[in-house]
Formats: structure tokens, C-alpha cells, sequence
């Protein structure tokens, strides 16, 4: 069974509603987020004087971020369930990196927690997740965590980013549950995610598994391009550092 809400973001990639027509060949921005693990990693690199350091992104979408950390120079898995996503991360891939970077990506097809669970221990120096740990619930992430944890050698960084309260999505569907850390919202695709208002909840379940949290940020998309069908507005995301303890 996928993780989280994969097999409707599933369906939405078949139906051909992820994304737009003029994304091949540009690079959508990047986040504050993004930046941060990027540095992040570069430091970690020096302090451990690796030539090369393994990235996994979860849920890479079109591959934007993905691209990005390859043209950084990172090893990079990005990562989608269905393989109408991953050919086109790996058809995007072609477009925009030079030839002596395209082998520092790849696409990997599957669930992600079954696929965090193959990886060798001490292998993933650094995992991503730009707005997609928002629909797992708490036992969900805990799992992925977990599975993060296994892979990853002492210091190794994690980023992982959710939507925040007041996302123009948020009062545009049904409310499920009020947690501590915020809304649980059922939007109209069938989609259940939630937006964070308290950030210490999220940070704590960090924690449990054993990670130091480094930083939280916070950005908005004023224009989001993901989803054609998505109603308009301003979108609103709120994301974190951590390391392995």
C-alpha cells in the first residue's frame, strides 16, 4: 500500500493534471528550504571531505529540486510512485542538464518508504521532501523517519517542508481533525493534508526518532503550478533541518 495519499497524486499524473505545459526545459524556483539544505550539505561535505554525497528527494514531482541538487553537483534519487512521473523527471532531466551532470540523476519508481527501506546503512547523506509529508499521517512519518534514520551515517540532513496555516487551500474543503500541530483538511480531489499552525508537534516527531532540529522556514508561492485544477490563491509552506544524532 502506498505511503500517504500517492495512489490519488497517482492518478492525477495518469489523468495528465500534475504539472504545465511550459515546465520542460524550465527550472521552477526553489524554496528558502532548498537553499538551506543545499549549504547544509556542502558544509557537511567539507567536514567530512567526501567527493560525492548521495541525495534521495521524496515525492520530486517534475523534478524541479531534483535537477536543481544534481546541477549542485549531489548524487541524486528522485523519487515517484508512477513511471508517467518518473519518465518525465528523467525526460526533464536530459532537457536542462549538461551532459557530464545527467548521470548525477536518477528516477526511481515506488513507494517511498519500501524504497528508503533497501538503501544500505550510512549511504543517504541527505533526504528531501518539498510539500509532500503533509498527507502522511503522524505513523506514517514516524515509518519514513525511521527508514531515513537506518540509512543515513551521523550528521546525515533531512528537509521536509508542509503547508501552514492560512494556504488558500485550507478553507477550501472539508475539516477532518484538529490536531495540535493543526487542520487536517480534506480538499476536493480527495486529498487530506495537513497545515501546520503549531511547528513544535512536527519538530518533535523529529526528534523521537533521533534527529536535532537545525531550522524552520518559512516562505509563500504566490502562483502554484503543480496542480492545473487547483483553485487559485497564495500558497503557504513551512519547512525543516534537522540532522542525525
Amino acid at each position: 500500500m502506498p505511503t500517504g495519499q500517492a495512489e490519488i497524486y497517482a492518478r492525477s499524473w495518469e489523468q495528465g493534471t500534475y504539472g504545465t505545459a511550459t515546465e520542460d526545459g524550465l527550472l521552477q524556483h526553489g524554496t528558502p528550504l532548498l537553499e538551506t539544505f543545499i549549504q547544509s550539505l556542502r558544509q557537511y561535505q567539507q567536514s567530512r571531505n567526501d567527493h560525492v554525497l548521495q541525495v534521495l528527494e521524496a515525492g520530486a514531482g517534475s523534478g524541479d529540486h531534483a535537477i536543481r541538487l544534481a546541477k549542485e553537483g549531489f548524487l541524486v534519487d528522485a523519487n515517484e510512485l508512477t513511471e508517467v512521473a518518473t519518465r518525465r523527471i528523467r525526460r526533464r532531466g536530459n532537457q536542462i542538464l549538461p551532459c557530464s551532470l545527467r548521470s548525477r540523476l536518477r528516477a526511481v519508481q515506488g513507494d517511498i518508504t519500501e524504497y528508503l527501506g533497501r538503501q544500505k546503512p550510512e549511504s543517504l547523506a541527505g533526504f528531501y521532501a518539498n510539500s509532500v509529508l503533509h498527507t502522511f499521517s503522524v505513523e506514517e512519518r514516524l515509518a519514513l523517519y525511521e527508514a531515513v534514520h537506518n540509512a543515513q551515517p551521523q550528521g546525515g540532513l533531512v528537509a521536509v517542508s508542509f503547508k501552514a496555516k492560512g494556504d488558500a487551500g485550507q478553507h477550501r474543503g472539508e475539516v477532518l481533525e484538529r490536531t495540535d500541530a493543526g487542520d487536517i483538511v480534506r480538499d476536493c480531489l480527495g486529498i487530506s493534508r495537513i497545515f501546520v499552525e503549531d511547528p513544535i508537534p512536527l519538530i518533535n516527531e523529529l526528534s523521537r526518532v533521533g534527529y536535532r532540529h537545525l531550522e524552520t522556514r518559512r516562505w509563500d508561492v504566490a502562483t502554484y503550478i503543480a496542480k492545473k485544477d487547483y483553485p487559485d490563491g497564495t500558497r503557504k509552506f513551512i519547512g525543516f533541518l534537522a540532522e542525525k544524532e
